[in-house]
């Protein structure tokens, strides 16, 4: 009786949850294709479009998009993923299909997330700021930045695995997007920060199995990238004498500071430049939008702090597990800034955007007025989207990628084939 009992409070539960939680996955979706069909081609989209378009013709290219001012990424992550969907359809539109597609499986794995489903309110709060908020929705864009806010969601949900006992497949898993996390982005670092201070917290108990299956996972997706430097050790060369060094950012002290910022940021309605940035024509209407954005950017960024400063001083029994993992995610990007050896932009810490959220949502599902302010982030979301998919830095209502991919990428195999001759292994 007992159980029949439980079993029907689950399944109400699961009902009571579902509508809304499809009219926000539905929202964010449609603010994902507003910004993808209006983008515009930048030269990190050729990186990965490039890529792609030879795995298509054949030819597995095992290192990712040079980083910023530093290194080529080792591993074929890149190459491959972007391959599969140009090699479904010849076309950016396709590769920004399988983009929106990894953040569908990102969203997927929040849903799955246990513990942050235990309390109502803040679940929605969670869900509305992470996959409608337009810093998440403009990720949905050709570069390698946009694979990391689904990889820190999918690792979220690793750590739910642990806390259901579920070893293996949490270490299996979390390992796993480590790996391929680290062929997409240096930031990766964070990651294995954060891993280190989930079980020194014992939040997360590894098993050995799955360390195991992991290294040889590694091993395996390496393989491609050691046999081509073996081949031609020249390449090392390309990642070499680039005049920066780990640590770089706290030897100039306020590089690592603006690191820390983003923990503020990512939850606030300061977004990136790109959105601030606008292209409206002069007139009253656009400077007092432009009034509003800033006045509620900087606002937002202070109010934000000041629910942290709550979150973490309060002790609350129910926010215990919450409050460990978003500490060590706090950690971990303090201590990723200090590591960093260059100058930070919006995009390099986006592994810590779904922890940034914890906070905020848990203190907003606590106030009286916690569907008001729902509600008008909502509306607020909205109008961003519409105003910075017309007119923003890297969207234009009229873009059309085919052309410029046509111009600098098909039309140019020969030219490809001979600036990654000594990168490539031809398959086909």
């Amino acid at each position: 009786m007992i159980k029949s009992l439980n079993a029907n409070i689950v399944d109400k539960l699961r009902n009571s949850i579902a509508g809304p939680t499809f009219i926000l996955f539905l929202t964010g979706l449609i603010f994902s294709f507003g910004y993808m069909f209006t983008q515009i081609m930048v030269v990190d989209s050729l990186q990965l479009l490039e890529r792609g378009y030879m795995f298509a013709q054949g030819y597995l290219i095992p290192f990712g998009p040079k980083s910023t001012n530093t290194n080529l990424i080792y591993g074929p992550f890149i190459s491959i993923y972007s391959g599969i969907f140009l090699k479904l359809f010849d076309s950016p539109y396709s590769l920004l299909g399988g983009i929106c597609f990894f953040h569908v499986i990102g969203f997927w794995a929040i849903t799955q997330t246990q513990y942050l489903k235990k309390n109502t309110l803040f679940y929605f709060t969670y869900l509305l700021l992470y996959w409608c908020s337009p810093w998440r929705a403009n990720e949905v864009f050709i570069w390698n930045p946009s694979f990391l806010i689904p990889f820190a969601s999918i690792y979220l949900y690793s750590i739910d695995l642990f806390l259901r006992n579920r070893r293996f497949y949490g270490t299996l898993l979390q390992g796993f997007i480590v790996i391929l996390c680290s062929q997409t982005h240096n930031s990766f670092i964070f990651l294995g920060f954060l891993s280190l201070g989930l079980w020194y917290k014992k939040i997360i108990r590894p098993h050995w199995g799955g360390v195991f299956l992991c290294v040889l996972l590694s091993a395996l997706f390496l393989l491609p990238t050691f046999v081509v430097l073996q081949m031609h050790p020249e390449i090392l060369n390309l990642n070499r004498d680039r005049g920066v060094h780990l640590f770089g950012n706290l030897l100039k002290g306020g590089e690592a500071l603006k690191g820390f910022t983003y923990w503020f940021r990512y939850s606030s309605l300061y977004f990136s430049s790109t959105l601030l940035k606008s292209d409206l024509p002069p007139s009253w209407p656009s400077q007092i939008w432009n009034v509003i954005k800033w006045v509620l950017a900087v606002s937002s960024t202070l109010i934000v702090a000041w629910l942290n400063f709550r979150f973490f001083i309060k002790k609350r029994i129910e926010h215990s597990i919450l409050k460990t993992i978003a500490l060590m995610a706090l950690f971990s990007l303090m201590i990723s800034s200090c590591i960093s050896p260059v100058s930070f932009n919006y995009w390099h810490l986006y592994l810590a955007y779904p922890f940034t959220i914890i906070p905020v949502a848990s203190e907003i599902a606590l106030f009286s007025h916690q569907k008001k302010i729902v509600t008008g982030l909502f509306i607020y979301f909205i109008l961003v989207v519409v105003l910075t998919v017309i007119s923003s830095e890297e969207h234009k209502w009229d873009s059309n990628l085919e052309a410029p991919y046509q111009e600098k990428v098909t039309n140019r195999k020969n030219e490809l084939i001979e600036k990654f001759k000594i990168m490539a292994i031809k398959f086909e």
